[in-house]
């Protein structure tokens, strides 16, 4: 039950676990790193505080309004902890939507650009209504980056509900949210509260068939059962069944905890040094990108060393469907991902026993994407892949590992002939390398726009602003429009319409669609 993990305001005495999820409403920073002792380093820590007004009159203004109050608090809870989500408003109708979504998107740019994470929407059960995720909130799914979450919230008042998708699951039913990074940031038994409508060993049983729900969809991270802690909820508090909750806890495989029976102490995961035959130490020199095909938590219990697996495979890091990334085996150590009769052309030959010499594990990064076994469709939802391409980036640049090392599985291994499978690799290789500015990109950028019929003016007063704002590319001409008497230019882009008024174009605003 690892996905079900504590709401807490305020505190709570007992024993956290180690869940895939926590949340912490009114926390101090003091709390917060209290907290990330017990739970371990990659539990997501979801941290809200009480808004008594919400104020959506002025979105934009409110959202800058809201990360100035929070940013000192947030700063200091995400210092040297990547893994601190932060949600804003709550349960917001849909009669605001339009305003929350313009919100969101604002807040979501400034989270992004002081590095924080954010947890968008954390709408009540049941909303919002399914025609608003393909309009109104378009734009908050589409500004969410590779570190955020949706949230949601889920009750149920008595067992036979857990089974109606529009109040538990509800995010299988929307397109629109496939492949979305979900966190259900408050679940459990409405009625009153648990204590009121129900028994231990009922809301026990109840738990454990949502949580099953939630193990369903890769996507979705984790919950947090409502609540401990707080005046007012005693009949929700979950105090003495908690320690039964944490004891369905698995052992948590993505927290990395040390195990006494490895090739190289203190790593839990199959690896060896670097090193050859001859005893010559080897830098990384080459990243190969390979395909789990298996659940995160399958695939990581797997590379143990004390999962006795007769293969003895690991990887170094594990990109998640949610773009968490799993760091198993340390960059100095070689993982065991690539068999011992691997060539890399330029690096090593095959001896006469058919094993190649240098093995190729020990001049070689592994990073491994999380996908569903064939024949299902692995999907590389955007999210994923974002975090990958900044992974491997980030690994580019620091060994200096030039774009032609930059390997698939298959392109080693002729027996894999599509690992990872279906990843579009090509846009996935420029995109690490940022190619979007050379010489040929930007000629087939200008043929599409051309194609389109839309004149494009990069450095021009509207594109600039959409690009400072992430709103996308051009969609329709530029046109006028009057509106009391005083005229206006506007141009729709992917994501909003930026628009000012003409001669005034230093003053761009911008509205969603």
């Amino acid at each position: 039950m690892n996905k079900t993990g504590l709401h807490i305001i305020s505190g709570f005495s007992g024993a956290l676990g180690q869940p895939r999820v926590v949340k912490l409403v009114e926390a101090s920073v003091e709390y917060v790193r209290q907290v990330r002792q017990e739970v371990g380093p990659a539990c997501i820590i979801v941290v809200r505080w009480h808004e008594p007004e919400q104020p959506l009159s002025d979105p934009v203004a409110a959202a800058r309004a809201w990360f100035q109050r929070r940013q000192p608090a947030m700063k200091a809870m995400a210092e040297n902890d990547r893994n601190v989500a932060f949600e804003a408003y709550n349960e917001v109708g849909d009669g605001q939507a339009a305003a929350y979504a313009a919100f969101e998107v604002e807040r979501l740019r400034l989270m992004h650009q002081a590095g924080l994470r954010a947890v968008v929407g954390n709408f009540s059960v049941g909303t919002p209504h399914e025609s608003l995720w393909g309009t109104a909130y378009k734009p908050m799914l589409a500004a969410m980056g590779p570190g955020d979450f949706l949230g949601l919230h889920e009750y149920w008042q008595n067992t036979a509900e857990l089974d109606n998708r529009w109040l538990c699951g509800r995010w299988t039913l929307m397109p629109e949210l496939k492949g979305v990074p979900i966190i259900i940031t408050e679940l459990g038994r409405e009625s009153g509260g648990w204590r009121a409508s129900s028994n231990p060993a009922q809301y026990l049983a109840e738990l454990e068939k949502y949580n099953a729900i939630m193990e369903a969809s890769p996507n979705v991270l984790g919950g947090v059962v409502f609540t401990a802690g707080g005046q007012g909820w005693d009949a929700y508090h979950p105090d003495e069944i908690w320690p039964q909750v944490v004891g369905k806890y698995t052992g948590a495989p993505w927290t990395d905890p040390s195990h006494p029976q490895t090739q190289v102490p203190g790593v839990p995961y199959y690896c060896t040094e670097r090193v050859d035959a001859a005893g010559k130490r080897y830098a990384p020199q080459y990243i190969v990108i390979h395909g789990t095909e298996a659940p995160r938590d399958a695939a990581l219990a797997s590379w143990k060393v004390s999962s006795g697996s007769p293969s003895g495979q690991s990887m170094h890091d594990l990109v998640t469907v949610t773009g968490l990334v799993v760091h198993c085996v340390p960059y100095d150590k070689a993982a065991c991902h690539l068999s011992a009769n691997i060539q890399i052309p330029g690096f090593n030959q095959p001896a006469a026993d058919g094993r190649c010499e240098p093995p190729a594990n020990v001049a070689t990064i592994a990073v491994a994407l999380e996908c569903a076994p064939a024949p299902a469709d692995p999907g590389w939802a955007p999210t994923q892949i974002e975090s990958a391409v900044a992974l491997v980036r980030r690994l580019a640049e620091t060994y200096q590992i030039p774009r032609e090392r930059i390997l698939r599985h298959s392109d080693l291994d002729p027996k894999n002939a599509a690992d990872p499978r279906d990843l579009p690799w090509q846009l996935f290789v420029a995109r690490v390398f940022q190619l979007a500015t050379d010489e040929f990109s930007q000629a087939t950028r200008n043929a599409a726009w051309n194609a389109g019929g839309i004149p494009y003016n990069r450095d021009a007063a509207f594109p600039r602003f959409a690009r400072e704002l992430n709103r996308g590319t051009p969609e329709t001409p530029e046109f006028d429009f009057q509106l009391g008497g005083v005229w206006h230019r506007g141009q729709g882009f992917s994501k909003g319409i930026v628009y000012a008024q003409i001669g005034h174009w230093d003053e761009c605003d911008l509205m969603p669609w």
